[in-house]
């Protein structure tokens, strides 16, 4: 084994088998170890042993970025053996998991007095934590930007925060739209959630609001946004 390269989605782990050979006589010792600085993702196991013997490269992307990484693990032999020390490049490239909600639309016409009925809407990423807020369409645009440049988005209490810092823009929650649950895990066939207005507090007229679903960590895109027009008479 003289390299290692991967391409993994962020959260997935990996393995790849190696072997140590003797082919001469006496017992040959051996060692195994990361040598690379500042790559906690990459670890070997065992690290030591006696030829002929095997050893296992494990990769763990968990709290990666997308982005490529790049390690070392070595494997020598006692001194004065042959071809000892080898080198074994790891390259690994992170890719985020994609994450998505369907319908990205929804209309509703509500009777004002009457039992307003739900919506579903399914959350499709592999085991990504959402958060959802509702918020009014002005805010939008915004958000849409906010996503498209990769920035921090947190649902916190009565507010949706953009950006990251001590003083993050702050997006108010609407209070007439209920969201079941607000919070949980997507999967790759989508998880439900459904959608309510709270009757008595929904604004008579046409009103437009949209639903962003913000998720806790590596995702493509890391937020969803779903469009909701109301016609309350």
């Amino acid at each position: 084994m003289t390299n290692v390269e991967l391409t993994l989605e962020a959260g997935q782990s990996a393995a790849r088998d190696g072997a140590v050979t003797n082919s001469g006589a006496g017992a040959l010792n051996w060692t195994a170890v990361v040598t690379s600085a500042g790559t906690p993702w990459l670890s070997v196991t065992p690290t030591s042993g006696v030829a002929p013997g095997n050893f296992q490269i494990r990769i763990n992307t968990s709290g990666l970025l997308a982005n490529t990484y790049n390690g070392v693990v070595q494997v020598a032999g006692q001194t004065g053996v042959a071809n000892s020390p080898q080198n074994i490049t790891v390259r690994i490239i992170v890719t985020a998991p994609p994450f998505r909600v369907e319908p990205s639309a929804i209309q509703w016409f509500y009777e004002i007095g009457t039992p307003s009925g739900t919506r579903t809407v399914q959350i499709f990423g592999p085991n990504l934590n959402w958060h959802a807020g509702v918020v009014p369409m002005s805010s939008v645009q915004r958000i849409r930007q906010a996503i498209a440049a990769g920035s921090p988005l947190t649902v916190a209490g009565s507010q949706l925060l953009i950006g990251a810092g001590p003083e993050p823009d702050s997006v108010p929650i609407v209070d007439w739209v209920d969201v079941n649950p607000p919070s949980g895990m997507s999967t790759t066939d989508g998880s439900p959630v459904v959608l309510s207005l709270v009757g008595n507090r929904v604004p008579r007229g046409p009103s437009q609001v949209a639903v962003v679903f913000v998720t806790e960590g590596v995702a493509s895109p890391r937020a969803a946004v779903v469009d909701l027009d109301v016609l309350a008479f």
